[in-house]
């Protein structure tokens, strides 16, 4: 989890937004169908999170194939859009 999370909100924020992704089942959004990636609302706040697959624990570059688990490394990011400023 990104720590600005936590600096804007500390541990009652952290604990929300674990929960609202774990909960999270409206994939409107996802276009192409994987259910990798989605938005939660929290306390007002807007938070991203999305599962990216790596091919190496460099994180140097993505899996060619994510449903493999023996060459992929999946990676749960959860933070804040950046910012419109």
């Amino acid at each position: 989890m990104n720590p600005a999370i936590a600096r804007d909100g500390g541990l009652e924020l952290e604990t929300m937004v674990e929960n609202a992704v774990k909960t999270h089942s409206d994939f409107r959004t996802d276009y192409i169908g994987e259910h990798d990636s989605g938005t939660v609302m929290v306390n007002n706040r807007l938070i991203h999170w999305y599962i990216w697959y790596h091919s190496t624990y460099e994180f140097e570059e993505p899996s060619a194939d994510p449903a493999d688990p023996r060459q992929t490394i999946r990676v749960l990011y959860i933070g804040f859009p950046p910012s419109a400023d």
